[in-house]
């Protein structure tokens, strides 16, 4: 998840625009209040209930104009203060102390912690206390005897003064313990945005560095890797004349070491392959660079170019695709990598007289499903999941031939991923593998 790095003047300035925006649903719903009331209670005297919800939007209109004038933080508190005389005026019209809006003060309390800082809430606090407690004294001494909602009885905590200041230190009491509950947790969430902050920032820069080290790698190798092929291709193109005895006659001793020689080049060029195939797996291909290629005929190419592997070590090779019109879009070297690299391994890892088999077919969601099992040693199951990491290589592979890089499985699936594809495996060790590999179909042969 991305998380939204705020500077602290535009994180008090939204603030001040979120507080603007409830007002309007505050004020709206005021006015609701005192119409639906004429309606229900017609001996309640509501228009100074509207009175109040239309006083709201008004003030409502003028500080969201002078917004960029007060300055966000001295518009939230100037908000907060009206919205604490607003409430006490709408309180003291509807019953005083036993007004249906007075848990709203609380609630405000609950919103000036989320809005301002721990010490501002607090004042907040105190002055929504001096409000509350001033209208109560003035309602009690009759200055401004509350105005009772019809049907309810005068309240009682105006007839004993005691009562009234036992109320008020609850309510007082209640609201500090608000500004100190709803501060603290406030303040433990914005601790912890700030150490998620934190720590996007240092993944960030972890991204960065390691993606700037895999480009360096990957520079690297293929610096390195065609600065090497080069002269090695040209030595292996020497070795190659003395062998055919176009050098002369050589003794034995020397063929057999030029033979080595020339085995341990194919070995490293081999090697050297593998990692520029690897790197170009991984690498995407740009959209004008793609072709439309129809994908059974590069299968059946390539498993036609290997059939003579095949038949060398007496390996029945089927082929049964049953979607000829099959069309993927992208390079066809990198199909012919997949294809190779999972044919080529099924054949050399499978006894004489087994059986290797090639499925391809085209699924409902425009995706080809190739599969390629085969009957041969398979592969142990604490190590299937490991094999697709590069250099890797099964135990019991490794018995079975000594030389290989164990990049295969890695070029497949960097290559398969790049097209949004998927390769999974299933093997029962000693009676085979299959190989299953989902590659997208951008389109459709007519």
């Amino acid at each position: 998840m991305e998380i939204r790095i705020i500077p602290l003047d535009k994180a008090v300035e939204e603030r001040a625009h979120w507080l603007v925006r409830l007002r309007w649903i505050a004020g709206g719903a005021v006015i609701l209040f005192g119409l639906v009331a004429a309606l229900v209670l017609p001996e309640m005297r509501t228009v100074p209930v509207i009175g109040v919800g239309l006083a709201i939007l008004a003030y409502n209109v003028l500080v969201r104009i002078g917004l960029s004038q007060l300055g966000s933080k001295r518009s939230l508190h100037l908000q907060i203060l009206l919205d604490w005389l607003a409430l006490a005026v709408l309180c003291h019209i509807t019953g005083g102390l036993d007004s249906p809006f007075l848990p709203f003060f609380i609630f405000h309390v609950i919103l000036a912690g989320m809005l301002v800082s721990r010490r501002a809430c607090l004042r907040h606090g105190l002055i929504a206390i001096v409000i509350i407690s001033g209208m109560a004294m003035l309602e009690y001494a009759g200055f401004y005897p509350p105005i009772q909602l019809p049907g309810f009885l005068p309240s009682p905590r105006y007839d004993n003064l005691y009562s009234l200041l036992l109320f008020l230190g609850s309510f007082s009491i209640l609201i500090l313990l608000t500004v100190y509950l709803s501060t603290t947790v406030i303040q433990h969430l914005r601790q912890g945005e700030e150490k998620l902050m934190q720590l996007q920032d240092h993944l960030s820069d972890a991204y960065d560095g390691l993606r700037r080290a895999d480009e360096s790698k990957t520079r690297f190798v293929r610096i390195v890797s065609h600065e090497i092929r080069s002269p090695l291709a040209a030595t292996q193109s020497m070795l190659r004349v003395i062998l055919d005895g176009l050098a002369g006659e050589a003794s034995a001793k020397v063929m057999e070491l030029t033979r080595r020689s020339s085995s341990r080049l194919n070995e490293l060029l081999g090697l050297i392959n593998e990692l520029l195939d690897l790197i170009r797996g991984g690498q995407p291909v740009a959209e004008e660079e793609k072709l439309d290629i129809p994908l059974e005929a590069v299968i059946r190419k390539v498993t036609g170019d290997l059939g003579t592997h095949a038949a060398h070590k007496e390996v029945r090779l089927e082929i049964q695709l049953d979607s000829h019109d099959a069309i993927f879009r992208g390079d066809s070297q990198d199909l012919e990598r997949i294809v190779v690299n999972l044919v080529s391994n099924a054949i050399t890892y499978t006894p004489e007289f087994g059986v290797v088999k090639v499925t391809g077919r085209l699924e409902p969601d425009h995706f080809y499903r190739l599969e390629v099992a085969d009957t041969g040693i398979g592969i142990p199951p604490d190590e299937q999941q490991r094999i697709f990491e590069e250099f890797y290589r099964a135990s019991n592979a490794k018995h079975e031939k000594k030389e290989g890089t164990g990049l295969g499985l890695a070029i497949v699936k960097v290559t398969v991923e790049k097209y949004g594809g998927r390769i999974e495996v299933a093997s029962e060790l000693g009676k085979g593998t299959c190989f299953t590999v989902r590659l997208p179909v951008i389109s459709l042969a007519v």
